[in-house]
């Protein structure tokens, strides 16, 4: 594996969290090749870390090669004075070396012997101004001979990842080569020309093939037939069970602990279990994965001995056979891990169902790798846990909010939010069959909660609806938990005005709560349980947009006149920002009142942050008169 990238870079933070860690030591395929030009977009850098940035990577354990000067530098170096020469040029600030690269002639030679020593003008000295330029710019980065000695020096060695510096003129060959302002500088059509000349090359010759029938051309299809590949499947052929619990948990369960126990009881499928990978920024015990770790192991390249071997709870196996790869506490790395590996079908034609934990609040921290992963068409699971303000004791740093808009307007990703393990296990299970199946954007997003609840009401729905229309609204999205009709015929037989709860997550015993206190208002408060936003969003925006393009009017999702059957006002119910489901007014056409959590958290309990926010049963009563008047 080879990389390619600009010494600005190395500014990044999230470059030297990936180096740091543990997991990336070791790795003898992994080479990265630094173009180390010491110019940024903005100006020539000052005060050069060359020797910092090596220093970080020999104490993580990296090969470190440096390509400094080219052949006809070396060679100098050798002669006598070459010494100093040497020294003059290493001492030299980047900014006058930099300098250097537009001059030529006397003017170049008094910049560059500029208060040198005298050993330095004397090796230069013979030098006529003609070869100075070539010369004093001879930088290992252009010189082919010295580039392929460090690759060879690279290849040699397995047992740790290696880093090349190849010192290198930005704009190399150009006019603009080393100019502070080359970064969106255009060349003229008089210096094209002159470019074609020195090439030898023609507009009609300038996009050629290099001829076959050359030295050139006979090596670039060499390796072209070594390199190709057939183009990777992308698929497992396995089934992923529909569902892994076949029963109903006696006594109040959350969605995190569930999560935890269904990829447990998936890596008892032999089908499954052997594509299965989990990853956590160390967080893999809080999040409910200890299941899944007694019964795969902990990957490590060797084999390590587990001193703390009589732990009742949790056995920390590590062996290269092992599944969960632990990480350092580095939600960057998460989701840099996750998105490689939810790509192995592609670089190594080994498809994998990985799965990844992380305290909801810092997917923000790791999202720029989150993005990139799924642009990147990378497919995984990432469950975020425990989400919102119902991790009430934490306070407001580990209290997320806005993670549900990420997961909604992030391309390539499904946001899903159950409450009910019933719920979670389809869901889990079918995202996963997803990705197994190689179908395009399947990443999913599952935010979580450590708040249990009484499964009683989704089972209720079960017997309601039946198994196998239960089962499909919820993959679509949402269905309806609580029939306020069918709770309470004479509601119906008054004619009683009609509202809809639509909640998510673990709001839900508290808009169920405020359907009963409705309905002995004479309020018929229908309850929809949305288990996936970002799926009822799409089924309503699918139709709004074919209309658009066939200017006709647009359908109306089966999803959505479902489980909103009745022309009714809404109160959606979120532990999230307010505005991720607020759009549902909107889509069903009905006044709606939105509640949610629009400021930071607070540290008490449960009761005291729902008060707070406006997610007690009251509130939502209040919301939905409110709905009502606003008919």
């Amino acid at each position: 594996f080879i990389a390619f990238m600009g010494d600005a870079e190395l500014d990044e933070g999230n470059i030297w969290e990936a180096i740091a860690d543990q997991a990336t030591q070791g790795l003898g395929n992994v080479t990265w090749v630094v173009d180390f030009n010491r110019q940024s977009l903005d100006r020539v850098v000052p005060g050069v870390k060359v020797h910092q940035w090596q220093v970080q990577f020999l104490a993580a354990g990296w090969q470190v090669i440096e390509v400094k000067y080219g052949r006809k530098l070396q060679a100098k170096f050798k002669e006598e004075h070459g010494e100093d020469l040497r020294a003059w040029i290493d001492a030299m600030p980047n900014e006058q070396y930099q300098s250097l690269f537009a001059l030529k002639g006397e003017e170049l030679r008094q910049r560059f012997l500029e208060g040198a020593p005298e050993g330095a003008k004397a090796a230069v000295a013979g030098v006529s101004d003609e070869d100075l330029a070539p010369l004093v710019k001879d930088l290992g980065g252009h010189d082919l001979a010295s580039m392929l000695e460090a690759y060879r020096q690279a290849d040699a060695t397995t047992d740790r990842p290696t880093v090349i510096f190849a010192y290198t003129v930005k704009g190399w060959g150009l006019p603009s080569a080393g100019n502070p302002r080359n970064h969106s500088a255009l060349m003229s059509t008089e210096q094209v020309n002159e470019m074609r000349a020195r090439t030898q090359l023609t507009m009609a010759t300038e996009w050629d093939r290099i001829p076959e029938d050359t030295a050139a051309g006979r090596w670039c299809n060499a390796r072209a037939q070594h390199l190709e590949r057939p183009r990777p499947d992308g698929h497992l052929s396995i089934a992923v069970p529909e569902r892994v619990e076949t029963r109903s948990p006696s006594k109040p369960i959350s969605t995190q602990e569930g999560f935890g126990r269904i990829v447990t009881s998936l890596s008892r499928d032999e089908a499954v279990a052997k594509y299965l990978v989990t990853t956590a920024p160390d967080v893999a015990t809080s999040t409910n994965l200890a299941g899944f770790i007694n019964r795969a192991g902990v990957y490590s390249p060797d084999e390590i001995r587990d001193w703390n071997e009589d732990d009742p709870m949790l056995k920390w196996s590590q062996h290269p056979q092992g599944q969960h790869i632990e990480l350092g506490i580095s939600e960057m790395n998460l989701f840099l891990l996750l998105g490689q590996l939810g790509l192995s079908w592609d670089l190594s034609n080994q498809p994998l169902l990985p799965i990844g934990t992380v305290y909801d609040p810092f997917v923000c921290r790791g999202l720029d790798a989150f993005i990139y992963g799924t642009y990147s068409g990378s497919r995984f699971i990432i469950a975020g846990t425990p989400a919102g303000v119902t991790l009430a004791p934490e306070g407001g740093a580990h209290q997320s909010t806005i993670t549900a808009s990420i997961g909604m307007e992030l391309p390539g990703v499904t946001f899903i939010e159950p409450g009910y393990l019933g719920a979670l296990d389809w869901l889990l299970c079918d995202s996963l069959q997803r990705i197994a199946s190689g179908e395009t954007d399947s990443s999913a997003y599952f935010r979580l909660s450590t708040r249990p609840l009484d499964q009683a009401p989704f089972e209720a729905a079960r017997t309601r609806l039946g198994e196998k229309v239960l089962r499909r609204q919820v993959l679509a999205g949402g269905y309806r938990l609580h029939d306020a009709f069918a709770a309470r015929p004479d509601l119906r037989e008054s004619n009683a005005p009609v509202v809809h709860l639509a909640a998510s997550g673990a709001v839900i015993p508290e808009a169920l709560a405020a359907a009963a206190e409705l309905a002995d208002e004479g309020v018929a408060a229908h309850v929809v349980d949305v288990t996936s936003l970002d799926r009822l969003y799409a089924a309503w925006r699918s139709g709004l947009a074919a209309g658009v393009r066939s200017a006709s009017v647009p359908a109306y999702p089966l999803i959505l006149r479902e489980i909103f059957p009745e022309k009714a006002p809404v109160v959606t119910i979120h532990d999230a920002a307010s505005h991720a489901m607020a759009w549902i007014g909107s889509a069903l056409g009905v006044p709606a009142v939105p509640l949610g959590v629009d400021k930071f958290g607070q540290s008490g309990s449960v009761s005291e942050l729902y008060e707070l926010f406006d997610l007690t049963s009251g509130s939502i009563v209040n919301a939905a008169l409110a709905a009502l008047a606003l008919e």
